[in-house]
Formats: C-alpha cells, structure tokens, sequence
C-alpha cells in the first residue's frame, strides 16, 4: 500500500514539472507518439505485362505514376502480346495486362484471367514500312515489296503486327487487285526471310542493315532509329488502324492498384504521355470497353492523334 501511494506521489510531481511547467514538452511527446503509431504504406510491386511497341510510353508513364505513389514500384515484362498472353494463360503473375490487339486480350479473357468491365482501349497506332537509309536494294514504293529477290522481315504468325501487316497485304490484293495484283500478298511473302518474336526486334534490323524493307508501327520509329531509316509511303485509306486494349487481371495480387494504374492511363495526363510518343488515344468523351462478342473497326474520326 505504501508502495503504491508512493508511485501515484512520484507521477503527479513529474506532470506538474514537465507538462504543466512547459506544456511545450506535452506537445512533443504526444505529436511523437501519434507519428509512432502512423505506419507508412507498404511497399508495393505492380507488375505490368505490355506490349513490346509501348516501351518508350510506358516508361514515361511509370516514372509519373511513381511519382503520385511513392510506395509503388511498377516493374515491366515488354514482349510481343502473343507471347505474353500465352505466358499468362501458363500461369504468369501479373497485375495489367496491356496488348497490341484485341485477340490477344481475348484469349485471355477466355482464360478467366480478365473480364469484360475490367477492359478498356487506350491508345491507337498505325503501321509504317521502313527501309535502311543506306539501303542496298532501294525501296521506293510498296509495290516493290513484290520484286524477287527483296528481303522482307516481318514479326512472326500471331505478333499483333504480324496479323495487322496481312490484313494490310490482303486488302492490296483484294480490294485494291487493280493496281497491286490479285497475288501481291502471296509475293511479298514469299520474299520474307526472317520473322522475329517482337516489333521492336523487326524494327532493329532494320535499323542494322539485316534486311530490304520491314513493317512496323509508326510508334517503332524512336529517336535512336530515325537516321538508319526511312519510312516509305503507304496509302492511308488501305493502313489498318491498330488498337490496343489495358485490362487489370482478375488474380491480381493488388487489384484497387491495379486499376489505378489503368485509370491513370486513360487520365488526361496519361494520355497526352502516349500522344507525345506517337501514339493516337480516344476522344475525351469516349471510353471504349473491349465486347468479347465483336471484333470492333475502328475508324479515323474515332481517335484523335497529335
């Protein structure tokens, strides 16, 4: 009992001598308590899978998105989509998944991996033909991709830019037979002599001389390329529009960051990031989700380009 009496005594002589004396130091104490019970936010990985022709974008927008959340780190996988999705549907652990096109997206999306409501289209792209500046074998015209002898690199089967150069390819010799010729695409084909897992690899051999003439996007043609190339007139009304879908994966082991990230790209600031780099986005009043039963065309008063 004596004891007690004597530890209630020794408590009131220390309030009054510290906090009532100097109610400065009640401030201190108590701001350092709150700020040791207030943990940071837990460092978190976003892990973004993204087609290989979004490089340059992305990494603008990663450094942006870092910046508005310092306890994120986004870590990127750049790969040709089809090659992406099939490492996805194999068990892959992602949080977003960005594609070139929208079969990719779909075969995903048939794999349960994302849905519909989480899927939307945020940047658009067309395809360019290049050619070395110092090219062997000139290239004038996309006629002459039919010449023998002219040694074509394209992206192999699948690749989004692969199945957009067909279509390219069929559309000259279809709808255009006139002045192409009904055979036009089964030439240029026959004249390809390497075909390579990703848009950004078609692009650089180009870029080293390994090649005539090679399709790309116009988004391919980056700073550290444009004086080993040149870019060869196409006719614009036959140059499909490509489109590219964002979606954040189901499993996503941080689903509400996951599609912060993706709102922060259709955002006014993450578009204009993907409009410096080329890219063509959506009128500010569209928001365009991806319908698993169509296969949508888009046309050109349905984007908007810098």
């Amino acid at each position: 009992m004596q004891t007690q009496h004597s530890t209630a005594q020794t408590l009131r002589t220390l309030y009054h001598r510290c906090f009532r004396k100097n109610p400065f130091v009640y401030i201190f104490l108590t701001a350092l308590l709150i700020t040791s019970c207030t943990s940071a936010p837990e460092q978190t990985t976003l892990t973004v899978f993204a087609a290989s022709s979004l490089t340059d974008a992305m990494n603008e927008i990663k450094t942006v998105f870092e910046e508005e959340h310092t306890h994120v780190e986004v870590v990127y996988q750049f790969a040709g989509s089809s090659t992406l999705s099939a490492q996805l549907l194999s068990g892959a652990q992602a949080d977003v998944f960005a594609s070139a096109n929208t079969n990719q997206m779909q075969r995903v999306m048939e794999g349960d991996l994302v849905t519909s409501a989480a899927t939307r289209y945020f940047a658009f792209n067309r395809l360019a033909l290049i050619t070395p500046k110092e090219a062997t074998t000139p290239i004038e015209s996309v006629k002459d991709l039919a010449q023998p002898g002219i040694q074509v690199v394209l992206a192999a089967p699948d690749v989004p830019v692969r199945t957009y150069t067909d279509r390219f390819l069929e559309t000259l010799s279809t709808a255009y037979s006139a002045d192409y010729g009904e055979n036009f695409k089964d030439a240029v084909l026959a004249n390809v002599v390497s075909e390579e897992s990703n848009v950004r690899l078609v692009a650089n051999r180009i870029a080293l001389g390994e090649g005539d003439a090679a399709f790309v996007y116009m988004t391919d043609v980056t700073a550290s390329i444009a004086d080993q190339v040149e870019i060869i007139p196409m006719p614009p009304e036959a140059n499909p529009i490509a489109s590219y879908p964002i979606a954040y994966l189901a499993n996503s082991a941080s689903p509400e960051l996951a599609e912060q990230f993706q709102s922060f790209i259709l955002s006014e600031e993450g578009q204009a990031i993907l409009l410096k780099w080329g890219f063509c986005v959506a009128p500010e009043d569209a928001s365009y989700m991806l319908d698993l039963e169509e296969m949508p065309e888009f046309t050109a008063n349905q984007i908007r380009c810098s």
